[in-house]
């Protein structure tokens, strides 16, 4: 683990092929979207969903760290606030809540979710591609600009979290398939007064 920290790996290069690509990249989403699975859809142009998906990353309730990216782009998308609120706690949306937060474009109804996306798809392959490219390298520059730098320090931070004692429960549950023990432990802060 410690010498992957120094290695950007599979998802920073799949992240950064979505970003970059010339061309609009639509996540589907219809059922969960959690982990690796909301990773890459966040690093998607669009992300349409079916009424009854449920999407969040639920890592941070398993004691893991979730980089990737996501704090990089999922603040840009909803804002810091809502972001740290889906991060910190694990909750997962549904399909309306994240089309309010702005983390997707479009809901369609379970009966004609095949049917928009069919549409909304072909209407994005017919379009006029060289203007999309522009835009989307226009949009993703910032991202584009900060992702290896991003990167970089999620490594740290991921590094700094090795051998911790709620990373090692959280690697152990996850592995054995239960929820981490929670500690007890409440920690004040020297705030004055």
């Amino acid at each position: 683990r410690i010498a992957r920290a120094h290695q950007r790996g599979w998802h920073y290069e799949l992240v950064k092929t979505l970003l970059s690509t010339p061309k609009p990249v639509v996540a589907a989403l219809n059922g969960r979207c959690h982990g690796a699975g909301f990773v890459i859809a966040l690093g998607c142009d669009f992300r349409v969903a079916r009424a009854d998906a449920l999407i969040g990353d639920i890592r941070s309730g398993k004691a893991i760290f979730a980089n990737q990216g996501v704090g990089l782009l999922l603040p840009q998308l909803i804002g810091s606030a809502r972001a740290m609120d889906l991060l910190m706690t694990g909750r997962v949306i549904d399909a309306a809540e994240a089309e309010r937060y702005g983390l997707v474009a479009r809901v369609w109804p379970e009966a004609d979710y095949d049917t928009e996306l069919g549409a909304f798809v072909t209407e994005l392959a017919t379009g006029p591609t060289r203007v999309y490219a522009a835009w989307k390298a226009s949009v993703n520059r910032a991202a584009l600009q900060d992702l290896d730098a991003y990167t970089d320090h999620e490594n740290l931070l991921n590094l700094s979290l090795l051998g911790c004692e709620d990373t090692t429960e959280g690697v152990t549950a996850f592995a054995e398939r239960r929820p981490p023990a929670r500690h007890q432990r409440v920690e004040r802060l020297g705030l004055g007064g």
